[in-house]
């Protein structure tokens, strides 16, 4: 990271004579550009030493020209981005630096980290750099200004990393900025889900309506903010695409899917308040699509006897009512929905298991994904291949894991993914599994 030097000083410590340079660098604080004050310590060394391998050093003419181009970027990610991530990204605590795997989509965004993390806030106070290694203060940024936009000039005084949300890990955290990048849609997502036609046409016209991409509106309820929000409940066993749908419609919509569980948000009613309504600010914040998974205790019919959940119930109730963007419930079984929610759901989908042909398809399109996704070919199946494999009473996310596990075995062994693979897998790991 580069940085302009302001002054220098030489200082005694206890573990000899330093050289203390006073430098800034510059950046985004969520809602302004930032001055940064940062001091780097070059302690007192006998021998001579390259240049290179001090902890500050002339910016050469090459590096400078790259590291502005770094900051050029880094500008257009300064605000609410979303985008697509590579590998590993890093989450500060007072006991240091964690690092976490982020790949895939995540959503930048400094102004709500700010906001969720407010003793990680580091807007104020000097940033020291001792041998190489940041070290920031912690302390609220009530007392920051902003400082004037930077200038094509102090684009290489831009960070490496900027501050997001990692829809994956479903953490806050510094992401690299070499590694950020457009998201790639895939429109096809609608089509190759394995549903009923039915369920995708009705899923597919709401979302469309709902987000305005048509001039035509839906009516809206009589109480002005009351009632705007899209939600529905998805319900059935696992692994039948209740998950993939909803994925479907943050791909349709281009949209972050934010995904909590309904352990996640608390089991009591003070936690519960407190821990969806972040969740529901980070959605609206974010437009994103919001799916709440496990979520059988706010949906099942109350009970006179069982005062916690039905308070649970209220809450719950209470916070969606004014929510406005497009929120999917989903339960793995439910014998009776509280009739509260009902009048609240545009849609109830019931997701039943998978049937043969069904099967098959999902069969077909991973066994394709997972020729594209890796260096290895698959060797063609036959159609007696395909009804085989069907034949299995699997769900498609045990499909899934079938597939993935396989084309861990050829991939290891040098060889093609094929129907020995598959069935050695089938063999072993899915044993137990009823063939129709």
């Amino acid at each position: 990271m580069a940085v302009t030097l302001d002054s220098w000083a030489y200082v005694q410590e206890a573990m000899g004579r330093a050289l203390n340079l006073s430098c800034h660098f510059y950046q985004w604080a969520g809602t302004y550009w930032h001055r940064v004050p940062l001091t780097r310590k070059i302690r007192e060394f006998g021998n001579l030493q390259e240049i290179s391998a001090l902890p500050a050093r002339p910016l050469t003419k090459d590096k400078k020209a790259s590291l502005r181009e770094r900051g050029r970027t880094y500008t257009q990610y300064a605000g609410q981005v979303h985008a697509s991530y590579k590998g590993f990204f890093f989450t500060r605590a007072f006991s240091g630096a964690d690092r976490l795997m982020g790949e895939g989509q995540v959503v930048i965004d400094v102004k709500s980290f700010r906001r969720c993390n407010p003793t990680l806030d580091h807007w104020g106070d000097d940033v020291v750099d001792r041998g190489g290694t940041t070290q920031w203060a912690t302390h609220s940024s009530s007392r920051t200004k902003p400082c004037p936009p930077v200038t094509e000039e102090q684009l290489h005084l831009l960070p490496p990393s900027i501050h997001g949300f990692s829809l994956r890990a479903k953490r806050f955290g510094e992401f690299l900025i070499s590694r950020l990048s457009p998201i790639v849609w895939r429109d096809e997502s609608f089509s190759h889900l394995v549903i009923p036609v039915s369920y995708r046409r009705i899923v597919k016209a709401l979302v469309t309506v709902h987000a305005g991409e048509l001039k035509e509106k839906l009516m809206v309820d009589v109480v002005e903010g009351k009632g705007n929000g899209l939600v529905m409940a998805f319900h059935g066993a696992p692994g039948t695409g209740k998950t993939l749908t909803a994925e479907a419609v943050a791909e349709h919509l281009r949209r972050p899917l934010y995904v909590v569980s309904a352990g996640e948000l608390g089991t009591t009613a003070q936690t519960l308040e407190n821990q969806l309504k972040s969740v529901l600010e980070l959605a609206t914040a974010w437009n994103a699509v919001l799916l709440i998974d496990e979520a059988d205790i706010f949906l099942t019919k109350r009970d006179t006897r069982q005062l916690e959940r039905n308070a649970l119930v209220g809450i719950f109730l209470r916070l969606l009512e004014y929510f406005t963007g497009v929120l999917i419930l989903t339960t793995n079984h439910i014998e009776n929905f509280d009739e509260a929610f009902l009048s609240r759901f545009a849609v109830v989908l019931r997701f039943d298991e998978l049937d043969e042909p069904s099967r098959r398809k999902l069969w077909e399109r991973f066994l394709l994904k997972a020729a594209s996704s890796s260096s290895s070919s698959s060797s063609s199946l036959s159609a007696f291949d395909l009804h085989h494999l069907a034949s299995f009473r699997l769900n498609g996310r045990d499909i899934k894991h079938v597939i993935q596990t396989a084309q861990a075995i050829a991939l290891v062994e040098g060889e093609e993914l094929g129907m020995e693979h598959l069935d050695e897998v089938l063999r072993v790991a899915k044993s137990g599994v009823r063939k129709e």
